[in-house]
């Protein structure tokens, strides 16, 4: 199972979860960092809820990097993983984390959830302005 196995098909069940938003935006691959890092899926709503996944093909060297900086973006944040990286992952995520398990069978996605997200209580304001372009920050 490989991250782009999951990603075709996380898509399609995030945009089903919030088609009943029609401002919504899923965004893939948002850059974050201004570049040093990229979050799998963000959903953008008045509300940023990102989704990180890790499939069993993936090592999980950059999770907690990855997890230091998404924490500062974020009101929600939500892993995606195979079961081969459940319980270290657990271990690399805070426990406001949400988690969802991942598996292929007979060809398809099964997506678990085993926790739902809470609120992130380390989103760092700088970090939320570093998202917008100069012409969404200039103040006129």
């Amino acid at each position: 199972m490989r991250d782009y196995d999951f990603r075709r098909q996380l898509d399609p069940r995030l945009r089903d979860a919030y088609a009943q938003e029609p401002t919504a935006r899923i965004l893939p691959e948002m850059v974050l960092s201004r570049g040093a890092n990229r979050i799998d899926f963000a959903f953008v709503n008045g509300r940023l809820q990102g989704y990180e996944i890790k499939s069993d093909s993936d090592t999980l060297e950059r999770l907690t990097a990855q997890a230091a900086a998404y924490n500062l973006v974020f009101d929600e944040i939500t892993l995606v993983a195979g079961s081969r990286h459940l319980e270290a992952a657990r271990k690399a995520i805070p426990p406001w984390w949400g988690i969802v398990k991942a598996e292929i069978l007979e060809g398809a996605a099964l997506f678990t959830d085993l926790r739902q997200p809470e609120q992130n209580p380390m989103q760092w304001a700088r970090a939320l302005a570093d998202l917008l372009w100069r012409d969404e920050a200039s103040f006129a």
